[in-house]
């Protein structure tokens, strides 16, 4: 299946990892957690799909699942939610 969506231009990848996570320098048991996270990329081909040549999208949701330790941190700074890169090939 994964054979005929990827010929008429949709593709897909799933990944998943599961980790061990702790923190050495306290003595808190509770300090370890398991932890994972799943990802799923999608690409898109423009030409096979019949909209336009040369092109595809590209997109990725990533999912944490699990327990983190807690961690002590310095105060947030802000981060980007997303990013989006023009590429050309020619």
């Amino acid at each position: 299946m994964r054979s005929h969506l990827a010929e008429r231009g949709f593709a897909f990848n799933l990944d998943y990892t599961e980790f061990a996570q702790g923190l050495l320098s306290q003595k808190d048991p509770n300090g370890w957690g398991e932890a994972g996270r799943a990802d799923l990329l999608i690409n898109l081909d423009t030409e096979k799909l019949g909209l336009w040549t040369g092109g595809g999208i590209v997109t990725m949701r990533h999912l944490p699942t699990g327990s983190y330790p807690t961690i002590p941190r310095r105060p947030a700074t802000r981060g980007r939610a997303g990013s989006y890169k023009a590429i050309s090939c020619g």
